[in-house]
């Protein structure tokens, strides 16, 4: 958990999985924290490398989301890093509170807990360093972005939780978003 939490956040979504059972672990859930412990292990040389000349005075965000990735309880998980000088400075990898409807919902919710990251590391990193213009937040879903720049309320969002609308809400002056199709990769396990 520490290694997830503070520095490895290549490790952080299979963590939080076999977290989930720690109150009834079986041989196979035992037999995946050893494949992690292995991943570490074959991996102790990466790390975060931040390079003072990479996007300097640059906070990049980033959210996804899995659409019903938990296959007993259908809920989503949603993972958001926050980037400066090229590394991670904070992330989050968890499963999403409540089961969604679409992909749509599931990236929406996404984008409103990365937005949470994104304010915090934002507000940490005025405090230490000047920082260039907005934040960027990239999402890779065109319809929650869609949502996101023009919450209209009509037949099919009008399920989405209001406090998701903080995002929409933020967005309008703290950060600029745009479409990315790049994924950062976790191990699999």
């Amino acid at each position: 958990m520490y290694l997830a939490t503070v520095t490895r956040p290549d490790i952080s979504y299979a963590v939080s999985l076999v977290a989930e059972k720690l109150s009834k672990p079986t041989t196979s859930d035992w037999s995946s924290v050893k494949k992690i412990f292995k991943y570490v292990k074959g991996t102790l040389s990466y790390g975060l490398l931040y390079r003072r000349d990479h996007n300097p005075g640059i906070l990049e965000a980033f959210c996804d989301a899995d659409y019903a990735g938990d296959h007993l309880t259908r809920r989503s998980t949603t993972g958001a890093p926050c980037l400066y000088a090229g590394a991670a400075i904070t992330w989050i990898s968890h499963k999403q509170k409540s089961v969604v409807l679409s992909t749509t919902e599931a990236e929406f919710i996404a984008a409103s807990e990365g937005a949470k990251e994104v304010i915090w590391a934002n507000r940490l990193l005025k405090g230490m360093t000047q920082l260039k213009g907005k934040p960027t937040m990239r999402i890779d879903n065109a319809s929650a972005l869609k949502l996101v720049k023009n919450p209209e309320f009509h037949r099919r969002t009008k399920h989405i939780e209001i406090r998701h609308y903080f995002v929409w809400e933020k967005s309008k002056r703290l950060w600029t978003w745009n479409t990315s199709k790049a994924k950062i990769k976790s191990p699999t396990f």
